[in-house]
């Protein structure tokens, strides 16, 4: 009896250490996986969209995701405002997450210039964007954000900037690159929940059941239908979780669904023709899309000039049309100066 108790003390003895071991050795391995804390940023005033003042205190308790630019930008603004965008369209259900999009030309930025920007990109009262002094704009990306420059702010970074609930900096990633863009999004879930996390189930429907539901959205079968359906038998689809996929987010319950027009048929030499849509696995909602159904209703339909090329080059001079034609013309077709985008329509012209 006495040697069954020395047993029983040891037994529960030893299953507390491994338990206490179990626990050490997790917070070392969530510590060692925590995103570093990078900075602060200190307490600002601007005016939105709207001419409302906003404050950095209606951030609080927010996760949010930051980054400098200006509606005249033609080079790097209008790539990180789409994939802004993108990020907008895949959390914007989720409340504890913001966006602000901040002008560094603020002369020009106006709060109905930025008002007429941010309709194109359909930013809701979650994607704010700001303008306010010169003096204030620069002191915030510099001295608060750590980017840009004193005397030339307008030369912007390219960087979103990851913030957590504590105003506390996160991260920093190339908002032009879609591996950065997938790397913010993991941390972005690693802030929101406390920990890392990865999906091993995407719960609800099935690849199969996910790429049926796809084929009868609008934009695909926009895009099964280019050229009188000449290209349908072209078009192979694939379907993947998000975070195994160049998406540019990483969130649970979905399914990327992308459709290709084979090399065989058409062989862009920059990139490949096709739709590509992030859906909600539990019900087959579409979050997000790429691009829109406008691109196939209207040839000449843009966003901005980097959706403008060259069409058919046999025409001289050639007309310019939005992407998706022109790459079916024209496989060659690169983003071409002359092409612009104007009111939402692809015109001849220069800068």
């Amino acid at each position: 009896m006495k040697f069954n108790k020395i047993f029983i003390s040891l037994t529960v003895l030893s299953t507390l250490c491994f338990i206490a071991m179990a626990v050490l050795f997790l917070n070392i391995e969530l510590k060692k996986n925590a995103l570093p804390v990078l900075g602060h940023v200190s307490g600002f005033e601007l005016d939105d969209s709207n001419s409302n003042k906003f404050n950095s205190s209606q951030l609080k308790g927010k996760v949010w995701i930051a980054c400098f630019f200006f509606t005249t930008c033609g080079n790097i603004c209008p790539i990180m405002t789409k994939n802004m965008a993108s990020l907008h369209n895949a959390y914007k259900t989720n409340k504890d997450i913001e966006f602000v999009s901040i002008s560094v030309n603020p002369e020009q930025d106006t709060p109905e210039a930025l008002k007429k920007y941010s309709q194109k990109y359909q930013a809701d009262n979650k994607w704010h964007f700001l303008t306010g002094t010169r003096e204030a704009i620069t002191n915030l990306a510099v001295g608060s954000f750590k980017i840009g420059s004193v005397k030339e702010p307008i030369f912007h970074s390219a960087n979103f900037v990851l913030v957590d609930r504590n105003a506390q900096i996160r991260g920093y990633y190339d908002g032009t690159v879609t591996e950065e863009l997938s790397k913010l999004s993991k941390d972005l879930v690693k802030l929101l929940n406390g920990k890392n996390h990865q999906s091993t189930q995407v719960r609800g429907m099935s690849k199969e059941q996910a790429l049926v539901l796809a084929k009868q959205t609008e934009v695909v079968q926009a895009f099964y239908n280019l050229k009188e359906g000449a290209l349908k038998d072209c078009i192979k689809a694939e379907v993947l979780r998000p975070c195994d996929s160049n998406w540019v987010t990483c969130i649970e319950d979905a399914w990327v669904v992308k459709f290709r027009v084979n090399e065989e048929c058409i062989k862009p030499e920059n990139e490949q023709l096709g739709v590509t849509l992030l859906m909600d696995s539990k019900d087959g909602k579409v979050i997000s899309k790429y691009p829109e159904i406008d691109y196939f209703k209207n040839p000449l339909f843009c966003m901005d000039n980097s959706d403008c090329r060259p069409g058919d080059k046999q025409t001289q001079p050639s007309e310019c049309k939005n992407f998706i034609y022109a790459l079916m013309e024209n496989p060659s077709a690169n983003q071409n100066k002359e092409c612009l985008c104007r009111d939402s329509r692809c015109v001849s012209g220069k800068p």
